[in-house]
């Protein structure tokens, strides 16, 4: 069989993303799946229509990661390149998707999906308000558990960035304040061979001499960047806390048992989340910045942690075996 797949976000450089297409990857060759052609996150939508107009699928699968909200962009060069699988009469199936905020002209167009995979319960609340059905698939990034050492806890506090501007540099803030006993990491990081150019260098230098004379500017964070996901890993996990704005690092310190803090991010996907999971009281409230009161995980919450992790990769491997299992039909 011919695939399709869109929206592969491998090409962002992105730790979260970087983590969930390596379980992608790992499912499709374990499931036999034989993707063909591949339109990735920053193409545009004639880009990616060139690419494959004049090929014959037999059916789509689109990974909704980051994409299906807001009416933006990205979002609507999905739903164009559906829109021509349609009137093929391709199956076109959306996994992984937070769904929040779309036009109705657009929510019509989600009846036409062969199937419907969301990967927390708010949004398969959303497309319900408008008579969608769609199923409850954790995100894939809880499909395994990457293999890494037993680190000693080196760092307090781990923080990280937020897809909202304003909460990055309220967390910014939070890290040169509690400079002695936290680290501050970035999702977004720079690939090794840019790191090997002269020009990025020199930037590392100049952001490193602007931090020293001035700590609290936020355009020098990436001085703190890691070099890759297995780094990220380790910096977690040699960590007491995590406190994140970042939808894939919150599902990270799941995995890995860190007790964490949120604060939202640009969708309802951390929330909803932690409804799934069934979590309360995690969502760092910046007026009691300066007690950082933080808790570990009671034994209530080890437990449902656990019970969510271990369910999380059967209801993933049972998604991949309906869209299998549609196509023999």
């Amino acid at each position: 069989m011919k695939i399709l797949l869109i929206n592969d976000t491998s090409k962002v450089n992105h730790f979260g993303c970087k983590i969930l297409n390596i379980h992608l990857n790992s499912i499709f060759k374990k499931k036999k799946i034989n993707i063909t052609k591949r339109c990735f996150n920053a193409e545009s939508y004639k880009s990616s229509l060139n690419k494959i107009k004049n090929e014959q699928f037999d059916y789509v699968i689109i990974n909704g990661e980051g994409t299906m909200h807001h009416d933006q962009k990205e979002f609507i060069n999905i739903i164009k390149l559906s829109i021509f699988f349609f009137k093929k009469k391709t199956p076109v199936y959306l996994i992984n998707a937070t769904v929040q905020k779309i036009s109705y002209r657009y929510i019509k167009i989600f009846r036409k999906f062969k199937k419907i995979y969301v990967r927390e319960s708010l949004s398969k609340l959303f497309l319900l308000k408008f008579g969608i059905r769609s199923k409850v698939v954790p995100d894939l990034i809880f499909y395994k558990k990457i293999k890494h050492s037993i680190y000693k806890k080196n760092n307090n506090i781990m923080i990280t960035d937020s897809t909202i501007f304003n909460n990055t540099k309220r967390l910014f803030n939070l890290y040169n304040q509690f400079k002695d006993q936290s680290i501050f990491v970035p999702l977004f990081f720079i690939p090794k061979n840019e790191r090997k150019k002269l020009i990025t260098k020199l930037k590392f230098c100049i952001y490193e001499i602007i931090y020293f004379f001035y700590p609290n500017k936020l355009n020098v964070f990436s001085i703190y960047t890691v070099k890759n996901y297995r780094n990220l890993v380790k910096i977690l996990n040699s960590s007491k806390y995590l406190i994140s704005g970042r939808f894939h690092m919150i599902a990270l310190s799941l995995i890995y048992k860190i007790p964490f803090y949120y604060v939202i991010s640009n969708t309802y996907k951390i929330q909803g989340l932690m409804n799934d999971v069934n979590i309360r009281g995690r969502k760092l409230d910046f007026s009691m910045k300066y007690k950082l009161n933080l808790k570990k995980f009671t034994k209530l919450e080890k437990d449902l942690i656990n019970l969510y992790l271990k369910k999380a990769p059967i209801k993933i491997d049972k998604m991949f075996k309906e869209i299998i299992d549609d196509q023999k039909i």
